[in-house]
């Protein structure tokens, strides 16, 4: 009895260390905010049928979580070297290269299977070519410029367009590729400030950065110009939405956000930066939000 006791919570540690595992390798909170894009895009779209989401929705939750833990297979060599990335399950030995391997390619095929079942032939060429993009194109793309977050940006621009073309829309509606590019310049100053907030590791890793090439300073003011474009281009979306409340609160808070960018970015105090990055997230955060709140049937 004792014996099975022991077993049963040994098989249990190892589930949730499975889990943990999971969870790591394929950038959960990452996936799960590409699957919200997602939904946004469906739940725009003014013919929706909101009862066939769920299998679109979990194919590309699927999808993201096998681009991410493609992109880990791709870069495990750099992520070793890095202290930010460094425990990551690929460097850390916790999982094996052939067992991540046979994972992220069930997660991929599932993905692009959901859709290929439950969507149009579009919706499916767009899930192909964002993980070509994401993959092929933007992960080699950080070895060799520092401007790799540019292109690599039109990954954040996919998943709404995804979601409208799943629900039925063009590819080419004007509402939904104002959301998208809202999507696409929020994706440039996120991923400098990430860099920013971790910029001891970027001077000493081999990747090409604008930390190392430009500095601390002019990474700064470059996001911050970058910051300015995202909220600039976010000002038609905000538009769209009727509540006077709603849309009061995100203009203020873009506001808010340009000044508190401002006095950030040109200081040295790492803490601040980390502040700013949490701020622009949670603005392209609550844009989404309270954009599904006004289009939910």
């Amino acid at each position: 009895m004792e014996r099975y006791g022991f077993q049963e919570i040994h098989n249990e540690a190892k589930m949730l260390f499975d889990l943990k595992v999971f969870y790591q390798f394929t950038k959960f909170p990452i996936a799960l905010s590409i699957t919200m894009s997602f939904a946004l895009g469906y739940i725009l779209f003014p013919q929706k049928e909101i009862e066939k989401i769920h299998y679109t929705l979990l194919g590309v939750f699927l999808l993201s979580c096998g681009a991410a833990a493609l992109n880990q297979y791709q870069e495990k060599d750099i992520d070793a070297l890095l202290h930010r990335t460094q425990h990551r399950p690929l460097p850390s030995g916790q999982i094996s290269n052939k067992k991540a391997l046979s994972l992220l390619l069930f997660l991929c095929m599932a993905g692009l299977f959901l859709l290929f079942l439950n969507a149009s032939l579009e919706a499916l060429g767009l899930g192909i070519f964002s993980l070509v993009w994401y993959n092929g194109v933007y992960t080699p793309l950080k070895r060799k410029t520092i401007w790799a977050a540019i292109p690599g940006s039109l990954i954040g621009a996919i998943p709404p367009l995804l979601g409208w073309v799943c629900a039925g829309g063009s590819l080419v509606d004007k509402a939904i590729i104002q959301v998208s590019l809202f999507f696409f310049f929020w994706q440039i100053p996120h991923f400098w400030l990430l860099m920013l907030c971790h910029q001891e590791d970027y001077r000493e890793s081999t990747l090409p950065s604008l930390v190392r090439a430009l500095g601390v300073s002019h990474t700064q003011k470059i996001a911050f110009y970058a910051l300015v474009a995202t909220v600039t281009v976010s000002l038609p979306v905000i538009g769209h939405i009727e509540s006077y409340i709603l849309k009061d609160i995100l203009f203020a808070f873009g506001f808010v956000l340009l000044i508190v960018s401002q006095k950030i970015l040109y200081s040295q105090d790492l803490k601040k930066n980390k502040k700013l990055f949490f701020l622009i997230n949670l603005y392209a955060l609550l844009i989404t939000l309270f954009l599904c709140i006004e289009n939910l049937p």
